[in-house]
């Protein structure tokens, strides 16, 4: 008897290790609730570094020296209207 008590005890902690192991509770695991979380977080965390990355370069580019001399305009100058002298504006209609 002294000696079948080790083996019962060993036999039950084996088979509550291997029930534990595959019916286990969740822990570990992320809850539906928990993946939608942090997918949004790396959601907002792409978006943000988006918005981030926008702005440097728009600071890079405003920082970037023009090639052209100071006091002239870096965009073409548009070619005048011809032939309108007057507004135009739209008839009335009651």
């Amino acid at each position: 008897m002294a000696h079948l008590l080790p083996w019962i005890v060993l036999i039950s902690a084996a088979l509550g290790a291997s029930y534990t192991a595959l019916t286990s509770s969740g822990t570990g695991r992320l809850w539906h609730v928990d993946t939608v979380e942090l997918r949004r977080q790396r959601r907002f965390e792409h978006v943000l570094s988006c918005h981030v990355d926008a702005l440097q370069l728009a600071r890079r580019q405003a920082a970037a020296p023009l090639d052209n001399p100071p006091g002239t305009s870096a965009c073409t100058p548009a070619e005048p209207l011809q032939g309108v002298h007057e507004p135009w504006v739209p008839p009335f209609h009651p």
